[in-house]
């Protein structure tokens, strides 16, 4: 809505990606967006687990990588061509 205020148009003048979870109404926007969604669930379960292992000293700090999916729609577009 803001780009469009001002005039503009997505995703002909300007890409929107949102990051997070998945918003399950998304295709009722105006302009579906692209997400790149994220397993909410298996985070806080793996962040409670490092928490509660680095509190009773079981396990140290770590990176943990949890694999994200892009699910594009329609709030994207190709680069625009110089």
């Amino acid at each position: 809505r803001a780009l469009r205020s001002l005039g503009k148009r997505v995703p002909e003048d300007f890409s929107v990606i949102g990051y997070g979870d998945d918003i399950t109404n998304v295709d009722f926007m105006s302009v579906p967006m692209t997400t790149v969604s994220q397993d909410a669930p298996k985070m806080g379960a793996t962040a409670a687990k490092l928490c509660l292992g680095m509190i009773s000293g079981e396990m140290q700090p770590q990176d943990i990588a949890i694999e994200t999916k892009l699910i594009v729609r329609a709030s994207t577009a190709a680069p625009a061509k110089s």
